[in-house]
């Protein structure tokens, strides 16, 4: 399950990387090329910066939107809400992503802990699309009961 979630981040980190090395060509090596003296540093500098706040804000949507990343609907994994089971709503899964400004903090606790900083605090956790099935059809089964 671990290489899963690691393959899953490595694929929307992959697009992101791809994403932005393309804007890069256009916003900051394209006008360095055309316009070699006209650009400054400073403009550059917050052209790059533009481009990095636009990925990190990838990084903490990326779950919101369509309710799972690429990587996830690849390695075919779910977030669920670690309370009830269910799918997890909108807003932890945003919480569970908001930590990834911490970075390489987060990487490492996921490393050592096997669970990250954001699915502790969301209350959330990811499953296999199998195992989540597995879980509702024991949920229905001891409410028969």
């Amino acid at each position: 399950m671990v290489t899963k979630r690691i393959c899953a981040w490595l694929i929307d980190f992959s697009i992101i990387c791809i994403i932005q090395i393309f804007l890069m060509g256009i916003f900051i090596i394209k006008p360095l090329i055309c316009n070699a003296e006209s650009l400054d540093i400073i403009n550059l500098m917050v052209r790059q910066l533009i481009l990095t706040y636009c990925s990190i804000f990838f990084l903490i949507i990326r779950d919101v939107i369509g309710e799972k990343s690429f990587g996830k609907r690849i390695m075919r994994l779910n977030i669920i809400n670690k309370e009830n089971g269910n799918e997890a709503k909108y807003l932890n899964r945003l919480i569970r992503n908001i930590t990834w400004v911490l970075g390489p903090i987060e990487i490492i606790v996921f490393l050592i802990a096997k669970e990250r900083i954001g699915d502790k605090v969301a209350k959330t956790s990811i499953v296999e699309e199998q195992s989540r099935s597995v879980n509702k059809l024991k949920k229905n089964q001891q409410n028969e009961f």
